[in-house]
């Protein structure tokens, strides 16, 4: 008998409002593989992650974000991954995500 093949599908996730040091956290499958950062027309105050990931969900795990506003620091000691930028508030602020590995 054959083993069938393994599927992925893509789904959105809410990224958590960050933390006083820009922080946010969230419960991903082991799998996911984050595509995108953006926001919505429909939920302009909202973030969401787009993610690949397979149909079972049998582990996750809690991946950590670092979201920096354009002009702040970020803290060389920090091992962080380029996601994307993404704007809040009708464009009028600009925001860096950043996954923290």
């Amino acid at each position: 008998m054959t083993k069938p093949e393994q599927t992925y599908v893509i789904f959105k996730h809410r990224l958590p409002v960050p933390d006083a040091n820009n922080e946010a956290w969230i419960q991903l499958p082991k799998d996911a593989q984050i595509l995108c950062v953006k926001t919505l027309q429909a939920f302009p105050d909202e973030v969401y992650l787009y993610v690949r990931q397979s149909r079972q969900q049998d582990q996750s795990e809690v991946r950590r974000f670092l979201v920096v506003p354009t002009g702040m620091e970020i803290d060389a000691a920090k091992k962080t991954y380029y996601i994307g930028t993404f704007t809040l508030d009708h464009d009028h602020y600009v925001f860096h995500l950043f996954e923290l590995v």
